[in-house]
C-alpha cells in the first residue's frame, strides 16, 4: 500500500461513526412527541378550568341559596313586624290586626346544587353543636324552605278568613286595629268565624317564630360547615361565601317568642281551645 493510501485510509477514520437514532429516528420522532406534549398540556389547562368552572358553579349554588334564606327571613320579619308590639295572651289577639300584605314570592325547595356538601363536609361530630350539625343535610335545608311556603299559604289563608269580617268591623276600626267589647264583637260578626281567624292566627305567630329561627341558623351555620369545602385562595378569588351580618340586638326583637295563648280564656270565649 502507498503512502498516499495510508495517508486516504487514515484520514477516513477520523470521521465520526454513523448515529442511527441521531440520523434516522430522533428526525422522526421528535415532532410526535412534540405534539403529543401538546395534546397533553391542552388536557391538562382544560381539565383545571373545567374543574375551576365546576367550583365557581358549586360556589353560585350555595350563595344563591344563601340569598334565598336571607330574603324568606326578611319576608317573615316584615310579617312579624306587623303584630309583634300588639300580640299577647289574649283569645282574641288574632282579631287584633287586618289582612296583611304578602306580596311574597315562595321559596324553591331544590337543592339538588348542594349534593357536593354532603360528601364534603368533614367535621369532627364530637366537638360540633347538634344545632350546627343540623345544616349538613339537604332534605333538612329543603324542609326549612317547605316549611317557609307553608307559613306564606297560612298567612293568606288567614288573609281570605279576615277580610270579610274586617269589611263589617271597618267603620270601628282605628288605624286597622278592631277595639271593643267581646259581646259586641260577635254580635257584628259569627263567632265560629271568629275562632277561625284566631286559630290561623295562632298557627302563623308559632310558625313564623320557628321560621325565622330556623332561617336564622341556616344563614348562620352553612356558610362556616361549607367553607371548608373551597381553597382559601379560590374564594378570595371568587368573591368567598356570603355571611349574615348579625346584630344581637336587631336579632333578638325579630327572634322574641309570641306569647303562648290563654288557654283558660279561651276556652271560656270561643267554648273550646281554639289552639288545638
Amino acid at each position: 500500500m502507498t503512502e498516499i493510501e495510508l495517508l486516504i485510509k487514515a484520514v477516513e477514520s477520523l470521521k465520526p461513526t454513523e448515529n442511527i437514532f441521531k440520523d434516522y429516528v430522533f428526525p422522526v420522532v421528535a415532532p410526535f412527541l412534540a405534539t403529543l406534549l401538546g395534546a397533553w398540556a391542552g388536557y391538562s389547562a382544560s381539565v383545571s378550568k373545567q374543574n375551576r368552572d365546576n367550583y365557581v358553579q358549586k360556589l353560585h349554588s350555595l350563595n344563591k341559596l344563601l340569598l334565598q334564606a336571607e330574603s324568606c327571613f326578611r319576608c317573615l320579619e316584615a310579617i312579624k313586624d306587623n303584630y309583634s308590639e300588639s300580640i299577647d295572651s289574649t283569645p282574641l289577639s288574632g282579631m287584633s290586626f287586618g289582612p296583611l300584605v304578602l306580596d311574597y314570592e315562595k321559596a324553591d325547595t331544590d337543592v339538588s346544587g348542594l349534593v357536593f356538601l354532603t360528601k364534603s363536609f368533614s367535621v369532627n361530630t364530637k366537638s360540633v353543636a347538634e344545632n350546627r350539625l343540623a345544616f349538613n343535610n339537604l332534605p333538612r335545608i329543603k324542609q326549612i324552605f317547605h316549611n317557609y311556603n307553608q307559613v306564606l299559604a297560612i298567612w293568606e289563608q288567614r288573609n281570605i278568613e279576615v277580610k270579610p269580617i274586617f269589611e263589617k268591623l271597618r267603620k270601628d276600626a282605628k288605624a286597622g286595629v278592631v277595639e271593643g267589647d267581646i259581646n259586641d264583637l260577635f254580635k257584628k260578626t259569627e263567632k265560629e268565624d271568629v275562632a277561625v281567624v284566631c286559630h290561623l292566627s295562632e298557627n302563623a305567630f308559632k310558625l313564623t317564630d320557628a321560621g325565622l329561627k330556623e332561617l336564622l341558623g341556616l344563614m348562620q351555620e352553612l356558610p362556616d360547615l361549607a367553607r371548608g369545602y373551597f381553597k382559601e385562595n379560590f374564594l378570595k378569588e371568587e368573591g368567598g361565601i356570603i355571611d349574615y351580618l348579625n346584630e344581637p340586638s336587631v336579632t333578638g326583637k325579630i327572634l322574641k317568642k309570641v306569647p303562648d295563648i290563654d288557654v283558660e280564656a279561651s276556652i271560656r270565649v270561643f267554648g273550646a281551645d281554639i289552639s288545638a
